[in-house]
């Protein structure tokens, strides 16, 4: 017959366990929300490009210069003017990675807190 075994913790190691939980969980939704913010700047700026496309005569990316023959085109709305790394795929793509990992993170503090009772 095996005996059980039972671990009990002092108040002040429960404290810290607590402690570093609950700080771990903080620090975890302080990320979801700084990388969703991130996030939602991007989704703009893609639905303003999106709209733009129509018109792709007023739209220009860094630096590009006024195209000569094209009426208009001296006068380019600042909401037309876009940035190439902005637009760059590899960023979102780790954005969104960067953003599932932190949620799942979060999920995952957010039951340890649960097991702990608060």
């Amino acid at each position: 017959m095996q005996e059980e075994v039972r671990y009990f913790m002092t108040q002040e190691s429960q404290d810290a366990v607590f402690g570093r939980v609950a700080r771990e969980y903080a620090d975890a939704t302080k990320k979801v929300a700084t990388l969703e913010a991130e996030l939602s700047k991007k989704q703009r700026m893609y639905q303003r490009l999106s709209s733009a496309l129509h018109r792709v005569e007023f739209i220009r990316f860094d630096d590009e210069p006024d195209v000569p023959g094209i009426p208009y085109s001296g006068f380019v709305p600042g909401d037309l003017r876009f940035s190439s790394e902005e637009i760059e795929g590899k960023r979102l793509k780790l954005l969104c990675s960067d953003l599932r990992a932190a949620k799942a993170e979060q999920a995952d503090l957010a039951e340890q807190k649960k097991n702990l009772g608060f």
